[in-house]
């Protein structure tokens, strides 16, 4: 089905902002694939051309119309399968991501996404952790894991900034605290950098990330154009 031909909440779409680095919309994908069409590429839409590949011989299935994110298209991954890309430049911190999606399992270090810093894992990385009880962790070099997850969709704002760093859940502000200083050189969505362990068992709608600390008004409004759009109360 063409964007078009779906409600929106506005003219304002998050590309638009400032210090984008990359942003990946199931709403934006080439040609709108037929409904459980497997997705072997995602476009980043951000113009910066850091598009995301399958990896590992499986991939994610595009559901065009998913209940939970207001009819609106979303990517499931099903345990089994993750999209990368390589950006052949580091970013520092501060970074800041705002994703939509959910995890349709609880714990066992399920990876919604992670950065590389020269291949190696963990580096601005958003996953379900493996304690009791299990939370929604950040992980830069050092866990900040203050929430514990559920299954629910969620707008999911993380900004890694070391010792100052934070997420929000919905508009929610979390413990802010260390999450470590590593920076990114890539993506990793749905395992991490390896893509063949620690897979998401979940969906991803909507991932942006940007270069900078986004003012509280700016933070806001990006979170209640996604709440709107894809139908999470945000407060």
């Amino acid at each position: 089905m063409s964007p078009l031909n779906r409600s929106a909440p506005g003219p304002f779409h998050p590309v638009e902002l400032p210090g984008v680095e990359f942003c990946y919309d199931a709403e934006r994908l080439a040609n709108q694939p037929a409904d459980g069409a497997s997705i072997g590429t995602w476009a980043d839409c951000s113009g910066r051309g850091r598009h995301l590949a399958a990896v590992g011989g499986a991939n994610p299935v595009y559901v065009d119309r998913h209940a939970s994110y207001r009819q609106r298209p979303a990517i499931d991954f099903q345990a089994v399968d993750a999209l990368q890309v390589a950006f052949g430049v580091t970013l520092s911190q501060p970074m800041f991501y705002a994703a939509v999606g959910a995890f349709d399992v609880t714990g066992g270090d399920r990876f919604m996404f992670d950065g590389g810093s020269g291949g190696e894992p963990n580096r601005n990385a958003f996953f379900g952790d493996s304690g009791t009880p299990k939370h929604f962790d950040m992980y830069a070099g050092a866990s900040l894991n203050p929430t514990t997850m559920d299954t629910n969709p969620h707008v999911f704002s993380l900004l890694f900034n070391s010792t100052t760093s934070q997420y929000w859940i919905d508009g929610t502000a979390q413990t802010a605290g260390n999450a470590g200083t590593e920076p990114t050189a890539g993506l990793s969505l749905g395992a991490t950098t390896s893509g063949t362990s620690n897979f998401l068992d979940g969906q991803i709608a909507f991932l942006v990330g940007l270069n900078y600390i986004p003012a509280t008004d700016v933070r806001r409004r990006l979170e209640a154009w996604l709440g709107q759009r894809y139908g999470i109360t945000v407060t």
